[in-house]
């Protein structure tokens, strides 16, 4: 046979993924082919499938099928020879012939030809099938056709199966085993059937089919679609090749490609007669084709569940369709639950969703999430088969949702770190926020994959036994998920769930929160059912077969599944036989009465068991003992054997279909195969199996399995042994009953302590519970002397687990037993912190501090209990760190070690406990005691994860008790960094929480404080600290109430985050948050019904007062609010909110709300003292104002922006009560200044409303009108409706008169009796100058009036103004047009003036007295004048017009026609129109002042709305622009790029290693680099129309229109080079400096621009530059592979 590998190679034949096939000449003359793998180094896998290929083909000796001759390594290669037939590739011939043919109506291949190939297929095919062999992958490339010996012959068994069945799951379609152009349905896996020798028949039609029309039954390039079409479509049955066909050779092609195995053929002996009767009878004849069947077979059709299956595909469309829902699947065990559950992975396909399933096993019931698990790895081994760029878009998508939370599900599903890649471990926690942690994170997980309109079958086996943490996320995962497109499928055994079963109150507290579940319960087969699932496997008329089906229905009463296994049973047996003449099956009734079949399925299985050989049996025990799945490797070590002989020893129960392969792997096992490393897996066929199979062995024996199969584990998985952790504690618990050895049993406890601890990670703490009682109990009797440190732990774990399970008594019973054996302060502290934590989570703060200072005590630390003494110790410990030099630089506390003394870190966390509880029991002097106390221990030992809140706590101090708030700010920020710094979440939480909160709004302006808020909201969710989520909401949605933050965007805000809190346990901050809030935003905008209360549909004061009104906390929030409103609206208990102020002060120390209720409190008692200045408490109240002036006075000076304008306001009010109204005047612009510069819009409101109401006081409405309407729009733009309505109403009429003119009254009558005055002249003069509106006007009426009334033909008015006169209206000449408004400014001490005798001027303005000349030009004291002298007027009138105490203006008339024209009573008539006219004038100049500054406050708002729209598009920290309108910018020129035709680019970059610069220069330095890079970027846009934009984080984005790819790549180069060119250090950097890495993606011209598709490829192109190394440019076109 060596002569063989002596060979010539003459042509290659054919090169595939997996081999190369030569044409060769042996040395004797032999003709050969030769086939070797195309890998220069196969793995095991690719060379155990060629010798088992080798193998397969020699057992079948058939001319038809090409035999090998020999296998051997030669010069270094797997080589196998065959002997060469002399033919070629079906495919190749067929492609010759397509392309030979004349029309597409020929059949590809000639009648003759495949009249030829077919028969010899088939009878080729029948001899594998008869060596108990699949094929799995009959296709042309397999066929090698000689047409000159006109043979044919089948190759290639590299895949075949040697099973009578194979089941297989569902795996990517890249994956599949096999060519998918020809694969059966049920091969693809997604058809809940099995693969048996009748999907060779599929491949068969397949390949008939394209050989008579040149072309496969389905062509698509894309997997899922062929799966799609393989599944749920129909071949093109009206191809023209088709039409004339013989006989029945298109209906024999057409059964052959039926999608149910049933409906096909089922043996090859009915086919071949098939096709010899059709090439015989040619066209002419139609016969019934064959259905001839020699097999046994169990039909796969669902018999009686048609309903059942039309229930939940509907309900599946519903969930595809976007919902989320929950269908329960009841019925007794082998119902068939399962087998109607997977009809939904069809409709699936169709879809292009996921379908996932996980089973809960009865002897891994301890094991947490063990169902999700697996389901959610089948799908990460779904994704690895994906190509590269779909892994990386699906890494994106998990890194975008889950954050910093990907370690927490990487620490359940490790598999998933191929995808995502490396990922930091969850930071540590308490362990309701792991629990809360892992719910938040896990949810998001899950609805990646349920969303994009890609819907999720989540498949979860039985429920029944289900453990209470995958119960409650199974709840969560309803409730959180449910805008997802998820279908959550649950099955039970209902004679197993009994009322009080756990799944029983999932149930129902899911339909209680509205979620859409329903359950469908299966019942038993009905005999009719039976009948045709009897009449269907013996192919017998159902009327025929009656007898029997009763004999059936009264032994498996129904039960599909026993139904199988009895009719199996009988067929084993020899109580069925095949009766060839009419290919039925017959029965011995008789016989199979007489045999006493058992109607107990378990007993069949049993018996069924028992009939296989002894190591088989021993086998099938040991893998039930492992629970419904285990591995060989398992199996292996635990008999000592070899991977292949124990698969072996298995194969009789393989063959016999009690345990199935997990996948293909199972078929590549030989005596190589290394032994812990085959990577095969089985399941049970059913539970029934397992359970059958388990109990084969009695207690003792099972008890031994288990404790063995424990023990090959442990020494198996050393270096896996956290993954498998779970099920070798397990199996090692079910038989420590046999451990004697006293070593043994200690290191198991351990092991179960390493299992506590991880469930407790997974937040499953009733399996903590149990694992840490089970090694509680492992140890010996006193432990505490000879394991202290285990028996410690255990006992720790097993009272935290208790309580956190509930279980308070027990947890109660524990911690007596640990004070009284635990040695030390330390042990007895850790007992004392888990007692405390239990102790505040039920709410008990007075035992949590009582434990908490015993626990002190123990480490030497007494606290006081008398307030006198713990005031004393406060001044004493204050007194102490003032004398630490690093009390005066804390900067210096930065650098400080690490505190490293356990007793200290203890004594910390100890404090840091007692320091909440007390605050939030009110206790505030013991508070303040542990504050200094955490602070002067981290002074002096040294940084500890608490040491930020200690060192924020003091800073809070230092300005609010000292007033040194510039070194409280200091000393705060340092707290900030350092709590930046370190690792716990819970401390940057509390730290970020405070500092906004306590210290930051003092000196920096309140909206910073806003953005610590979002941080420590970031950081809580992080770790589900939802009691801090909740403080937050609270803290942030009063101070955005504070801010003047829109209310309606700010009410929705707060809805979602109540939402969040109360669906995850925080209803009492919850109702906090509404009572401090909600409700007041309510009032603000309008809708409550009415002002006075809270009360409406949702809220009750009265009943929030009840709940919550014993917590001091509670109330002050309520009060905060309440005191807002009560001002604003005017409400009746104003009073008596106001004389609360001390609870708020009290409480809320340090928080932007004092500042506030001080502010509104100051208003209330104002308000109080101006209606009512006579009151008989009027001093004590003056005394109460002034105090709280003052500390507006002191906060408004450290800087704070919150407080300069309340301040100011709180004066204007003052002066306005004390009747100085200039002084109120000039604090209200200073109020509104103040307020608009900080950008208070509710306080710029607020000052225009008093203002305004300050005028109408003082009868001047139309003033007053001006400041309310400004009001109003101000209170319109803040959202408070329903403050607009108030106002309205309050000033109706004022308001009602704004918009026309409304008379002035005038100033009295003045005149005195005269008979020449025309009293009513004067009075319809008046009139007249007092409807005009605006100065001009009115100058323009008044010099008409009086010039006309003076009978002058020149009149002049000059007007005092800033201490000069000037010229503001003049009428020269009669007839002449008025002038006004020159503002010409005279100068009343030169020598002339061109319009007046400035001689006349200076003596009237000095003396005050009117001047009347008859003759000008003859009066000696003035006509000397040179405008005397020049103009020669005769009669001259000139008229003071006093206002005020002062002359404010000078009427000058002329009369140049007549000498004395000006009476005595002209002047009187005049003087009193003048007096007039001054009034008039000064209403004109405040009106024109007004319509100055509206219009100034119409260009400001217009101004401010056009900042508003720059900066809701605008980045803040780059200006560049923001994610929202790159978004937007994107879609518009995606549009524009299609529409006409042009090519479209987008970058996508991002700083290199931007978090390590973060970490080593600081946050500030950050933000620094981030702007000189935005800088750099926008310098080097070459057009208007590219837009650059911040993405998010350190990512940017460039929108390119009309950009091709070779400009895209010389932009993204210049820009690379750019950042290059900036040298910004970066020494955690490979570069030492901050580059970026650009990713771009082009869409070519024309094409369809998609902007998701463009991000998505900059995106994947980004990573890829990432991956060569950063700081590179990588560019992708769309569309181009």
């Amino acid at each position: 046979m060596s002569a063989l590998f002596d060979h010539e190679i003459i042509k290659q034949l054919h090169s595939g993924s997996r081999s190369r096939v030569y044409r060769a000449r042996a040395a004797d003359g032999t003709a050969l082919v030769v086939k070797m793998p195309n890998q220069q180094f196969p793995s095991f896998q690719q060379v155990a499938q060629f010798k088992r290929e080798y193998a397969i083909a020699r057992r079948c000796r058939h001319p038809g099928v090409a035999q090998p001759l020999a296998l051997q390594l030669h010069a270094g290669c797997w080589t196998m020879m065959m002997e060469d037939a002399g033919g070629l590739a079906l495919d190749h011939v067929l492609r010759t012939r397509v392309a030979a043919r004349r029309t597409v109506s020929e059949p590809a291949m000639a009648l003759e030809d495949f009249f030829d190939i077919a028969p010899q297929l088939c009878s080729a095919l029948e001899e594998v099938h008869r060596q108990g062999v699949i094929h799995k992958d009959i296709n042309p490339s397999n066929l090698v056709w000689n047409g000159e010996r006109r043979l044919l012959q089948l190759i290639d068994f590299g895949i075949a199966c040697e099973l009578p069945s194979e089941s297989h799951g569902i795996v990517n379609p890249r994956q599949l085993e096999g060519t998918l152009r020809y694969m059966a349905p049920e091969q693809t896996g997604r058809m809940n059937r099995r693969v048996d020798y009748r999907a060779d028949f599929y491949a068969l039609g397949a390949t008939f089919y394209e050989l008579l029309t040149g072309q496969a039954p389905f062509e698509a390039d894309d997997e899922m679609e062929l799966v799609h079409c393989h599944i749920a479509r129909t071949p093109d049955w009206s191809h023209p090749a088709l039409a004339a066909l013989p006989g029945q050779l298109l209906p024999i092609i057409q059964r052959l490609l039926e999608k149910n195995a049933d409906q096909r053929y089922q043996s090859l002996s009915g086919l071949r007669s098939d096709l010899a009767a059709c090439r015989a009878a040619g066209t002419a004849q139609a016969r019934k084709l064959s259905r001839h069947n020699g097999r046994f077979l169990l039909p796969q059709t669902l018999h009686g569940r048609e309903e059942a299956i039309a229930t939940l595909l509907a309900a599946f469309e519903r969930s595809a369709a976007g919902s989320c829902e929950m269908l329960l699947v009841a019925g007794h065990s082998g119902i068939g639950k399962s087998a109607v559950v997977n009809e939904v992975q069809k409709p699936i396909i169709a879809r292009r969703g996921c379908f996932l399933a996980g089973k809960f096993d009865q002897l891994q019931r301890d094991v947490p999430y063990a169902p999700l698990i697996q389901a959610f790895q089948g799908l990460v081994r779904q994704l690895l088969g994906q190509p590269e760029e779909t892994l990386r878009q699906w890494a994106v998508k998990l890194h975008a949702a889950l954050g910093s939370g990907m370690g927490v599900i990487v620490d359940l599903i490790p598999q998933l770190a191929l995808i995502v890649g490396p990922t930091e471990a969850a930071p540590a926690s308490a362990p309701e926020q792991a629990q809360l942690r892992l719910d938040r994170v896990f949810s998001r997980f899950v609805a990646v994959f349920a969303a994009g309109g890609q819907p999720l079958v989540l498949f979860l086996d039985d429920l029944q036994w289900a453990d209470a943490a995958t119960l409650h996320m199974i709840e969560l995962l309803m409730v959180s998920c449910d805008h997802c497109s998820m279908l959550l499928i649950g099955a039970y055994r209902d004679n197993e769930v009994g009322a009080g079963h756990p799944l029983v109150a999932l149930r129902d507290k899911l339909c209680a929160r509205g979620v859409r579940l329903s359950t469908l319960t299966l019942q038993a087969l009905t005999e009719p059912q039976v009948a045709q699932m009897v009449s269907a496997t013996v192919r017998v008329p159902i009327p025929q077969c009656a007898p029997l089906t009763r004999m059936c229905c009264r032994k498996t009463a129904g039960n599909p599944f026993f139904l199988n296994q009895f009719l199996a049973a009988l067929n084993e047996h020899g109580h069925l036989r095949y009766r060839t003449a009419d290919d039925r099956w017959d029965w011995d009734l008789p016989a199979i009465e007489q045999a006493r079949y058992t109607d107990n399925v378990a007993d069949v299985l049993l018996e069924k068991i028992r009939h296989l050989p002894a190591a088989t049996q021993h086998l099938l025990q040991l893998a039930a003992s492992c629970g419904n799945r285990v591995t060989l490797d398992t199996l292996a070590l635990a008999v000592e054997r070899t991977p292949w002989h124990t698969q072996q020893d298995l194969w009789p129960a393989l063959s016999a279909g009690l345990i199935q392969p997990l996948d293909e792997r199972y078929k590549y096992v030989n005596g190589d195969t290394a032994a812990g490393a085959s990577g095969i897996g089985y399941r049970f066929l059913h539970d029934r199996v397992q359970q059958a199979a388990y109990m084969v062995a009695d207690a003792d024996a099972r008890a031994a399995s288990h404790l063995r199969i424990g023990r090959v584990l442990l020494h198996a998985t050393q270096e896996r042994q956290d993954e498998t952790l779970f099920e070798l504690v397990e199996q090692l618990n079910a038989g420590r009953a046999l451990i004697g050895d006293a070593d043994e049993r200690v290191r198991l406890a351990a092991l179960n302590l390493r299992a506590g601890e991880k469930a407790r990670r997974c937040a499953a703490f009733q399996a903590t519970l149990e694992h840490m009682q089970t090694g509680r109990d492992l140890l010996p009797a006193k432990a505490w002397q000879t394991h202290a440190s285990l028996w410690l732990d255990l006992q720790l774990g097993a009272a935290e687990a208790a309580y956190l399970c509930g279980q308070f008594d027990a947890a109660e019973a524990i911690y007596p037993l640990l004070r009284a054996h635990a040695t030390g302060p330390l042990p007895q502290v850790r007992c004392i912190a888990i007692q405390a934590h239990q102790y505040q989570l039920q709410g008990r703060l007075l035992d949590a501090i009582a434990v908490q200072r015993e626990g002190l005590a123990q480490l030497g630390i007494d606290i006081p209990h008398d307030i006198p003494d713990m005031k004393a110790r406060f001044e004493e410990i204050l007194a102490d760190i003032a004398r630490l030099d690093v009390a005066h630089a804390p900067d210096a506390l930065l650098a400080a070690d690490d505190m490293r003394d356990p007793g200290a870190v203890a004594a910390m966390q100890m404090m840091q406990g007692l320091w909440m509880a007390s605050y939030y029991a009110g206790q505030q002097d013991l508070s303040a005691l542990m504050v200094v106390s955490m602070t002067r221990l981290s002074m002096q030992r040294g940084n500890s994860d608490f040491s930020a809140v200690a060192y924020i706590g003091y800073a809070t101090m230092l300005a609010v008790y000292h007033g040194e708030v510039a070194r409280g700010y200091d000393f705060g920020a340092m707290a900030m960094t350092l709590a930046r710094r370190r690792a716990n979440l819970q401390t940057r939480t509390l730290t970020g929480l405070m500092f906004g909160a306590l210290s930051n709004h003092w000196t920096h302006p309140l909206r910073r404080s806003d953005a610590l808020y979002d941080e420590a909201f970031g950081w809580a969710l992080e770790i589900a600290d939802y009691v801090q989520v909740g403080v937050v909401v609270a803290v942030r949605a009063t101070e955005r109430i504070i801010l003047g933050d829109y209310l309606p965007q700010l009410l929705r805000d707060i809805g979602h985050d109540l939402a969040l809190m109360r669906a995850n346990g925080q209803q009492a901050m919850a109702d906090c948050c509404v009572a401090a809030a909600v409700q007041p935003i309510k009032a603000l905008m309008g809708q409550l019904p009415c002002h006075d209360n809270y009360d409406d549909a949702a809220f009750s004061e009265a009943h929030f007062l009840d709940q919550y009104g014993g917590s001091q906390l509670y109330r002050a929030y309520f009060l905060q609010g309440k005191l807002r409103n009560a001002w604003l609206f005017d409400t009746a208990d104003a009073e008596t909110l106001a004389s609360q102020l001390g609870l708020v002060t009290q409480i809320m120390r340090g928080q932007a709300k004092v500042v506030e209720s001080t502010f509104y409190a100051a208003l209330i008692w104002l308000r109080a003292l101006r209606r009512a200045p006579a009151r008989p408490d009027a001093r004590a109240v003056l005394e109460v104002i002034g105090t709280l002036q003052a500390n507006l006075a002191t906060w408004a000076s450290q800087g704070s922006d919150n407080s300069d304008a309340k301040h100011l306001l709180v004066q204007a009010e003052m002066a306005r009560y004390r009747d100085d109204l200039r002084l109120a005047m000039r604090y209200y612009q200073q109020a509104n200044d103040a307020a608009a510069q900080a950008g208070y819009v509710n306080v710029q409101a607020l000052v225009n409303e008093l203002c305004g109401e300050c005028w109408h006081e003082q009868q001047q409405p139309r003033v007053a009108n001006v400041f309310l309407q400004d009001a109003i729009a101000l209170y319109g733009q803040w959202g408070a409706d329903g403050k607009v309505a108030q106002l309205r109403v309050r000033h109706a009429t004022l308001l009602a008169k704004g918009d026309g003119r409304g008379t002035q009254p005038p100033s009295g009558s003045q005149a005195r009796a005269s008979a020449a005055l025309d009293l009513v002249s004067l009075l319809k003069a008046a009139q007249i100058l007092s409807n005009e509106v605006g100065l001009r006007n009115v100058l323009t009426r008044l010099i008409a009036i009086v010039c006309e009334n003076a009978g002058a033909q020149v009149a002049r008015l000059l007007l005092l103004s800033e201490g000069a006169y000037r010229l503001e209206a003049s009428i020269d000449g009669d007839g002449a047009a008025a002038t006004v408004l020159q503002s010409r400014q005279l100068d009343l001490h030169a020598a002339s003036d061109a319009q007046f005798p400035l001689s006349l001027l200076r003596y009237v303005i000095r003396t005050g007295a009117e001047v009347i000349e008859d003759s000008l030009t003859g009066t000696a004291r003035f006509a000397d004048d040179p405008y005397v002298q020049l103009q020669r007027p005769r009669a001259v009138m000139c008229l003071p017009i006093r206002h005020g105490g002062q002359v404010d203006g000078i009427l000058y008339f002329e009369n140049r026609l007549a000498d004395a024209s000006f009476t005595e009573e002209r002047v009187a008539f005049l003087r009193m129109l003048g007096a007039q006219a001054m009034i008039s004038i000064s209403s004109a100049r405040l009106h024109d002042r007004l319509e100055r500054r509206v219009a100034e406050r119409t260009e400001q708002l217009e101004d401010a709305n056009r900042k508003l729209a720059t900066l809701s598009i605008t980045d803040g920290l780059t200006g560049l622009a923001n994610r929202r309108h790159f978004d937007d910018v994107l879609r518009t020129e995606c549009a524009r790029a299609t529409r006409v035709s042009q090519p479209l680019a987008v970058i996508m970059l991002d700083v290199d290693h931007f978090k390590l610069f973060n970490d080593r220069y600081g946050h500030q330095a950050g933000d620094a680099c981030l702007i000189h890079v935005a800088q750099a970027l926008v310098a080097g846009m070459r057009r208007a129309s590219d837009l650059t934009a911040r993405y998010g984080g350190e990512e940017f984005s460039i929108v390119l229109p009309n950009t091709g790819a070779d400009e895209a790549r010389q932009i993204g180069e210049a820009l690379r080079y750019a950042i290059e060119e900036l040298h910004i250090a970066h020494a955690s950097a490979e570069a030492q400096q901050v580059t970026i890495s650009v990713g771009i993606a082009v869409q070519p011209a024309p094409g369809a621009a998609d902007p998701d598709a463009l991000l998505r490829v900059a995106d994947a192109a980004l990573y890829l530059a990432k991956d060569a190394g950063r700081n590179g440019v990588v560019l992708r076109e769309l569309g181009r592979r």
